[in-house]
This record gives structure tokens, C-alpha cells and sequence, in this order.
């Protein structure tokens, strides 16, 4: 668990086998799912989430463009 292998890499791009993750797993992509939505369409900046990167990093980006900036 955690880790994966060139090998299964590769067999998911090749074999395009059936993959899941755990329900504990999904709960916490959810989670942090939610988070995330929460912070970018709140007024707080967060580098990343609702800001530009690097030199940029001082700019807003507004809530219905934080789509695209993911």
C-alpha cells in the first residue's frame, strides 16, 4: 500500500486494468476535495489554490477561474 511499481505502471497503461482505491482512501480525497472547494471560493489567498505560482503568486485568481488554474 503507498507504493506502486514501474511494472503496474506500466500494466495500467498497457492492460488498462480494473483499479480502486480503499473506502478510507476515497474518504480522505472526499475530504480534501471538499477543502479545497471551500478555500477557492473563499475570500482568504492561498498560494496555488486561489493565487498564481512563483512571480505570480501575488495574483487573485477569481472563484470561477479556479477550475481552470487546477
Amino acid at each position: 500500500p503507498g507504493k506502486v511499481t514501474l511494472l503496474e505502471l506500466e500494466q495500467i497503461y498497457w492492460v488498462n486494468p480494473v483499479v480502486s482505491i480503499n473506502s478510507e482512501a476515497k474518504d480522505a480525497v472526499e475530504k480534501a476535495t471538499r477543502i479545497v472547494k471551500q478555500v477557492a471560493d473563499g475570500d482568504m489567498p492561498v498560494y496555488g489554490i486561489n493565487t498564481g505560482f512563483g512571480k505570480l503568486s501575488g495574483i487573485r485568481i477569481p472563484p470561477e477561474q479556479t477550475a481552470l488554474l487546477q
